[in-house]
């Protein structure tokens, strides 16, 4: 142990722990941006079974999903009832 307590014994600059952690966002940004170059997002959306997606997630995600898009397909017919 250094005089500076649980660092490595030649500072804490030096060895791999702190890299990995640091480089994280952006490995996951340049990662992302890689992937939707090579697959169109929409398509890759427009294939996927829509009942398989609502078994996997938890029940209420799917719910707020659903809510999300009732409210979001009926807002154009909100003021018809109004007089």
């Amino acid at each position: 142990c250094s005089e500076l307590g649980d660092l490595p014994p030649f500072g804490p600059f030096l060895g791999w722990q702190g890299i990995v952690p640091a480089k994280a966002p952006r490995m996951a940004r340049d990662l992302v941006q890689t992937v939707e170059g090579l697959v169109s997002v929409d398509d890759t959306l427009l294939k996927l079974d829509a009942r398989k997606v609502a078994d996997f997630l938890p029940a209420p995600v799917v719910g707020g999903v659903v809510a999300k898009s009732a409210s979001g397909l009926l807002a154009p017919f909100s003021g018809l009832g109004a007089a």
